[in-house]
């Protein structure tokens, strides 16, 4: 996992790391020093083959593979199995330094051959103002 979950950010309202304490989700190799009972643990799985199960999900964390510099690709597999439900949220985190209407244009395309009458809805939301970051939302039918 390149992140971390900080649940107490209102500790860290100076740091640029977590954007003046108002990101919770924050890189692993962020130069903050959080305390460790600040911070989220979530259980690593790192042989091929073994599964964490999470709100009804299979996932398989050796299947994914994770880089986040300029210009280079974030690559990663999916698989996903909800049991008995109607609606499934997936979440990507993208910095806002980032293109964002490329970024989703790239999701949407790659799961439109797949979704078989999924309705798909994406959304911004952030807690900066102006125009430049005013929420916008689409749905594909």
């Amino acid at each position: 996992m390149v992140s971390i979950f900080i649940k107490q950010v209102d500790h860290y309202l100076q740091s640029s790391d977590t954007q003046k304490g108002k990101q919770h989700c924050v890189r692993r190799d962020s130069k903050t020093e959080f305390l460790a009972e600040h911070v989220h643990q979530v259980a690593l799985v790192n042989e091929p083959g073994q599964v964490t199960k999470q709100g009804g999900l299979n996932i398989f964390p050796s299947n994914w593979r994770s880089e986040s510099a300029i210009g280079e690709e974030i690559t990663f597999q999916m698989s996903v199995k909800p049991v008995k439900t109607t609606k499934l949220n997936i979440y990507f985190l993208v910095h806002l330094t980032e293109n964002l209407k490329a970024v989703t244009d790239n999701i949407v395309e790659n799961l439109e051959a797949t979704r078989l009458g999924i309705n798909l809805d994406i959304s911004e939301r952030s807690e900066r103002n102006g125009p430049e970051f005013n929420d916008w939302n689409r749905e594909i039918l």
